[in-house]
């Protein structure tokens, strides 16, 4: 999941404070549709949040730099990402954005334990949890082998669930959130399904607009 990273200089002692007083609050970014960004757009709309994102920042180490200097307030990143970054001392995590804590920050709340969303609110904070889920994923082309498919998802389960496989990534930190080619086939059906009608447009628009100033 993704979680939200505050800096020394953030004027919000916690993630609940940020709720109650509304903002505002300035992100960064290095485009629009940058996962985080993006990510950082519905957050603010869905629980009216005043807020402003800044582009053009060249990948999470510049990014992170502007918040430690307090020429940014908030940044959101993967927990792994999240995680070697807190490690730095200045920056601390603050909310977990999923509905589940991160094995990385099981002290840390979820947005839902937090700001209690709506039934309205949380569409918007599940659609994109739901997006984040999907990760990084092996895809094939289309029109691919049925057998060929098979194989490749069977074999990539077995490694993925590897022990020495597992005690590597535990070591380094990383969190393997795997997930079968039937549940990522569920899961991006489910996801694309539920922004039909006015949905779409909504989404378009508060990504690319609401926060920007140009």
């Amino acid at each position: 999941p993704k979680v939200v990273l505050f800096g020394p200089k953030t004027p919000f002692k916690t993630f609940a404070d940020l709720v109650e007083k509304r903002g505002p609050i300035i992100w960064g970014g290095s485009s629009k549709t940058d996962g985080n960004s993006d990510w950082a757009s519905i957050l603010c709309h869905a629980l009216g949040i005043r807020a402003k994102i800044v582009g053009g920042y060249k990948g999470s180490r510049k990014m992170l730099a502007a918040v430690e200097r307090g020429e940014t307030d908030a940044q959101i990143l993967t927990d792994d990402s999240g995680f070697r970054a807190t490690k730095r001392g200045a920056i601390r995590g603050v909310v977990t954005l999923d509905r589940e804590r991160s094995p990385l920050f099981p002290d840390l709340p979820t947005i839902y334990e937090v700001a209690k969303p709506t039934k309205e609110q949380a569409w918007w904070l599940d659609w994109r949890a739901n997006v984040t889920k999907m990760g990084r994923l092996l895809v094939a082309k289309a029109g691919a082998p049925a057998d060929r498919i098979a194989l490749l998802r069977k074999t990539v389960g077995e490694v993925l669930h590897y022990p020495k496989f597992l005690a590597l990534a535990k070591k380094r930190r990383r969190v393997i959130n795997y997930l079968s080619g039937a549940q990522v086939d569920k899961l991006v059906n489910e996801t694309m399904q539920s922004i039909g009608g006015d949905r779409l447009k909504e989404i378009h628009d508060v990504v690319l607009k609401e926060f920007y100033t140009h």
